[in-house]
């Protein structure tokens, strides 16, 4: 299913929903600490309606005869119960599109967004960000405010829209489905004690394949695991078959109070066997990637309060006409 590259960017934008640290988190494991998806379920169910901070983070690179190359992008904001704002900034990767924000007020159902430079990434992408009504018209704000009514698009929009543009999410998890990821692990290790942004967190952590993130991602997102036939199996040996095996290393981290305080997703080993997989004509020693993704969280229960932009030009009707044409 095709959606259009603006829609896809404001839901990263709007999906994510946490944050890092309070400073008189005491030491030690939390009381009645266990790796059991009822236990990890309960530290994130009030997420939704606690306040509290976050920063997401993801990195790649990739280093060959001593060069190192790498881009990435921090996905910073707050949650305050009622109204969630978040920034996000990339670095290393120039495709003249700049940094955006944006403002959702789940009370009253709007949606708020500013893409200040926005038009040099329409002209950089040519073709694939032209023709979106959406993108266009937040192009010609020239970095002002765009306002959308969610409840004008009720019958664009499916009944859960909100629900998951507020939702934080991991590669394509939310902390729920990412803590039951390592639960349900074939195996969990206990990490010990370790200090982040100056609290000491007890971590838990377990390797999983590509087809238990596959099946958690699904979960996630609402939707019931498919079932492979044997005639839709990967032939053993292909590189979909290898895929589903490849490994990540998940973490999840909590303070003495029980609060999940960091997830990361470390993908090295999965990168890196995905790419002793492609042929080197050359016979050059490949080189070695890195890639990771973490999601702190912090403050929680703290007191924080987000406002809503004043002077905001209304782009509901071009922001459902974009909806419409990325998901026909």
């Amino acid at each position: 299913m095709r959606r259009s590259w603006v829609a896809g960017a404001v839901l990263l934008l709007v999906a994510a929903g946490c944050g890092s640290g309070d400073d008189d988190t005491e030491a030690g494991p939390p009381d009645g600490f266990e790796a059991t998806p009822e236990y990890l379920e309960e530290a994130v169910a009030d997420l939704g309606t606690t306040p509290h901070r976050f920063e997401m983070s993801m990195h790649m690179g990739a280093e060959a005869k001593g060069r190192k190359v790498g881009f990435g992008s921090t996905l910073t904001g707050e949650f305050d119960g009622q109204r969630q704002h978040v920034e996000l900034e990339s670095s290393g990767l120039d495709l003249g599109g700049g940094d955006s924000e944006a403002v959702v007020d789940r009370d009253d159902e709007v949606l708020y967004v500013r893409a200040p430079d926005i038009d040099k990434a329409l002209d950089k992408l040519g073709d694939l960000g032209r023709h979106d009504p959406f993108a266009e018209a937040l192009a010609d704000l020239d970095g002002d405010w765009a306002r959308v009514d969610l409840r004008d698009l009720a019958e664009v929009l499916p009944d859960d829209y909100l629900d998951h543009a507020m939702q934080v999410q991991v590669q394509g998890l939310d902390p729920a489905s990412f803590v039951h990821l390592v639960a349900d692990a074939e195996s969990v290790e206990r990490l010990g004690s370790k200090e982040f942004d100056g609290d000491e967190l007890t971590g838990l952590a377990a390797t999983v394949t590509a087809a238990d993130l596959t099946r958690a991602q699904q979960l996630s997102q609402g939707v019931t695991p498919s079932t492979t036939t044997p005639d839709q199996a990967p032939k053993p040996g292909s590189i979909a078959d290898k895929m589903a095996t490849f490994e990540y290393q998940v973490e999840v981290w909590f303070d003495h109070d029980g609060n999940v305080r960091r997830l990361a997703m470390d993908m090295n080993k999965a990168v890196n066997d995905m790419m002793d997989d492609v042929p080197s004509k050359s016979g050059k020693v490949p080189p070695v990637f890195t890639s990771l993704l973490t999601l702190e969280l912090s403050d929680y229960g703290g007191d924080i309060s987000i406002d809503v932009p004043d002077d905001a030009h209304d782009l509901t009707d071009e922001y459902g006409e974009s909806y419409e044409a990325s998901h026909p």
